[in-house]
């Protein structure tokens, strides 16, 4: 989806009943909610950041530490973060976020889509993107199990797809 929209708005457009939804989380952060008979699972498009996995049966599986600043220019501690364009420090930028500048964007909602896989099952995927003038970078998160799948492409290729 492109455009900015309220956490609302995405919800009534994306939001898929009693499967996905997308809420404020922490310091009102947009989040998605997704639950099935696989488990629930919370993603913040601050950093495209998964922040909660429960597999159906099991207690949180992910950690996620009390010292996450939720806020614009920090990245969250823990979960399972995408890093990108580079991992630890910046070898020629001292002040360059560790991990890359990603995790420290908000990131479009695109897509929540839900389907079945190979054994028939319910499977939800939310597919997100972030962007700079120097690349394109397209996400698509599955449960179960947690599945990323990524793509880069450099923005003078993209053309919308």
């Amino acid at each position: 989806m492109n455009g900015v929209f309220t956490v609302a708005e995405l919800d009534r457009q994306l939001g898929i009943p009693g499967v996905a939804s997308v809420s404020e989380g922490n310091s009102e952060l947009p989040r998605v909610l997704i639950a099935g008979a696989f488990g629930e699972g919370e993603m913040y498009l601050h950093g495209a950041q998964v922040t909660s996995w429960k597999p159906a049966g099991n207690e949180e599986v992910l950690f996620v530490s009390t010292k996450s600043r939720w806020e614009e220019g920090q990245a969250i501690r823990g979960g399972i973060p995408i890093c990108f364009p580079w991992f630890r420090a910046k070898w020629d930028d001292p002040h360059a976020p560790a991990h890359g500048f990603v995790r420290t964007k908000t990131w479009q909602l695109e897509s929540i889509v839900e389907s079945k896989n190979w054994e028939n099952e319910n499977t939800v995927a939310v597919t997100i993107s972030t962007q700079s003038d120097e690349f394109y970078f397209r996400s698509s998160l599955g449960c179960p199990p947690a599945r990323v799948f990524p793509r880069f492409s450099s923005n003078a290729h993209h053309h919308g797809s």
